[in-house]
């Protein structure tokens, strides 16, 4: 392969993600544009659509019935057929038809009942969410997700949106002052990576109604078939957010999901997930272990600038499209054992601290660590082991990458 064929490849690729992208944008602003034309005609929209349906029904059954064809049922005996039959047919017609309407009215009528009752609902429960006795502040999330459960539809998102919009709020604990307070070290100073909770409680209640919500469940006894959650189809938008709790979103569907910036304070399990929609965790932290073992990611994912503290487990993962990590720091021990990266691989100036390893990891593409530091305290051990489609240098390194000095808080020293 030629010096530029990796690079050109790669502008190829992004072009082809750029058209992809335009034309995505116009197929959406064609359908928002459809959407809003049919919100302000909805009523006679329904209707219409009622007649149709109704229409077919009716051909179709006196097709089945009839013995004169497919239009058996709109044609009359010439030979015994009157004007005043005709008549009692076309008004016929004429009333089946404005009963359809009649009904499609009552209908809206019935639904304009139920959304104002579901959002009356919504409001108690997100008043519930704000109170300050965090018993009241706990049956406001299971208040919230029984509107989802009851009312579903675009309610799905509307709570989710509200317990994400949750885990966005500052619930750390304050002193006097009005300053966060955090954790002591063993030599009595504050551990500025732990920042104490004054929420727990609610915060692992809504984890726990997240994570029941997104889990798959089997459709068969056997467990061969697996069905998505009901909240499967939803956007996540955590970006920013602080959790303190353990997040065990383990054998769970996620669409897209928005957790840039977001520190997790505790272990994350997403262990068997399925990703359908972009995966960010751009600038993420990670404190504690991180475990996505067996996970599919079906869109791009986006770890770069992200911090994983202590063990990193990709074992067995899937990485279907473009997985992205640049400048991600990589403090404790990382395992890609088995992973499968069928799109672009970048790990350009990522750091590897304490050893890892891509043993039978398969590339589709030749992975790239360009500018990425491996600990050269580690070089004589056997801690790191690399793709077989990556081309190694004289150190023994992928192309690109060198050995490095860090110091305790994982920086490169000079």
């Amino acid at each position: 392969m030629t010096k530029n064929a990796l690079p050109f490849k790669n502008r190829v690729k992004q072009l082809k993600y750029t058209f992809k992208l335009l034309l995505a944008q116009k197929i959406e602003a064609t359908h928002n544009r459809f959407t809003s034309w049919r919100h302000k005609n909805d009523l006679f929209f329904s209707i219409i659509t009622w007649i149709l349906v109704a229409t077919a029904a009716y051909t179709l059954l006196n097709w089945i019935w009839g013995d004169r064809g497919i239009f058996s049922g709109w044609s009359l005996e010439e030979n015994t057929s009157t004007p005043l039959e005709r008549i009692k047919v076309s008004l016929t017609i004429l009333g089946g038809t404005g009963g359809i309407g009649y009904l499609v009215i009552k209908f809206r009528e019935r639904s304009a009942l139920e959304r104002e009752e579901a959002n009356e609902k919504l409001v108690r429960a997100v008043q519930q969410l704000g109170d300050a006795s965090p018993q009241v502040r706990i049956a406001g999330v299971y208040s919230l997700a029984d509107v989802a459960d009851t009312y579903e539809g675009l309610y799905h998102q509307r709570v989710v949106d509200i317990l994400c919009g949750y885990l966005r709020t500052d619930r750390l604990l304050k002193d006097a002052n009005g300053e966060t307070r955090y954790a002591a070290n063993e030599d009595g100073t504050p551990d500025y990576d732990r920042p104490l909770s004054a929420d727990g409680a609610t915060e692992s209640t809504v984890l726990s109604v997240l994570e029941c919500h997104l889990k798959t469940h089997s459709r068969t006894s056997i467990g061969k078939k697996l069905s998505p959650g009901p909240w499967s189809s939803c956007h996540l938008d955590l970006h920013g957010a602080y959790i303190t709790e353990q997040v065990n979103f383990n054998d769970t569907q996620i669409s897209e999901l928005n957790a840039q910036n977001a520190k997790f304070l505790h272990d994350v399990f997403l262990s068997g997930s399925t990703f359908t929609g972009e995966t960010n965790f751009l600038h993420s932290k990670f404190s504690q272990h991180a475990t996505f073992t067996g996970s599919k990611f079906i869109h791009h994912a986006h770890f770069s600038g992200a911090t994983f503290t202590q063990l990193t487990n990709f074992n067995k993962a899937m990485f279907c499209h473009d997985a992205y990590f640049i400048d991600t720091t990589f403090d404790g021990g990382t395992l890609f054992t088995y992973t499968l990266f069928e799109g672009w691989t970048d790990f350009q100036r990522a750091r590897f601290i304490k050893g890892c390893t891509f043993f039978n990891a398969d590339h589709m593409q030749k992975p790239i660590f360009r500018d990425s530091l491996f600990n050269i305290k580690l070089r004589s051990t056997k801690y790191f082991t690399f793709p077989e489609s990556a081309d190694l240098n004289t150190d023994g390194l992928p192309k690109g990458a060198s050995w490095g000095k860090f110091d305790n808080q994982g920086n490169p020293m000079p």
